[in-house]
């Protein structure tokens, strides 16, 4: 059985996150679009397995950054903004 990180897009058009835009208004991401965004973050990634610390903020990006370190299998260490 996959991770539930794994393949994301298999949930399509499905909602997957909510987050305010920069005018505050909210919008929302699809699985499938989710999946997009950790595939290019993926592709910045080394190639080798290696530990990969991440400074969390509550905001897209950062839920981007943990589950593509997740899906490239990437130990990941998260770290508090402070």
């Amino acid at each position: 059985m996959a991770a539930f990180f794994q393949n994301l897009s298999r949930f399509g058009k499905a909602r997957a996150v909510s987050f305010p835009s920069q005018s505050g208004e909210l919008q929302h991401l699809s699985y499938a679009e989710l999946q997009k965004n950790c595939d290019e973050f993926k592709a910045q990634l080394p190639a080798t397995r290696c530990l990969i610390a991440i400074v969390c903020h509550n905001d897209l990006p950062t839920l981007v950054a943990y589950l593509a370190c997740l899906q490239a299998l990437h130990p990941v260490l998260l770290l508090d903004q402070q």
